[in-house]
């Protein structure tokens, strides 16, 4: 039987990055759902929860901490990493209870091993 493969959500309003990350993640073998904004991506994660969500912080609306919040809300074990461009205090990480924080441009290594550690 085939084990069915770990799935990311990713949650940034940047196209290329989006891409960026499902040309980085489907080959180490991940299911990649990518979506613009906060409020998708807290609708897809209602309707199937993800291994791992990779959320900026800078969205437009409900921003990445938000989701984070919302997430953990739903799912206590849920994987967040925050990748972003935008400084972000060390206990509002905390308080939202992100998992994994990189800082854009990321390292293709650094970004595979935050999502990985939602497989432990």
């Amino acid at each position: 039987m085939k084990t069915p493969r770990p799935r990311v959500l990713v949650i940034d309003d940047d196209a290329l990055l989006r891409e960026t990350l499902r040309a980085l993640l489907v080959p180490a073998g991940y299911a990649v759902e990518s979506v613009e904004s906060g409020e998708e991506g807290l609708r897809a994660y209602r309707r199937t929860p993800y291994d791992c969500v990779i959320t900026d912080a800078g969205l437009r609306g409900v921003g990445g901490l938000a989701v984070a919040r919302a997430i953990k809300a739903l799912d206590p074990a849920a994987h967040v990493v925050l990748l972003t461009g935008h400084a972000v205090e060390p206990e509002d990480l905390e308080e939202a209870g992100i998992d994994r924080m990189l800082t854009k441009p990321a390292r293709r290594d650094d970004i595979l091993s935050a999502v990985r550690r939602s497989e432990a």
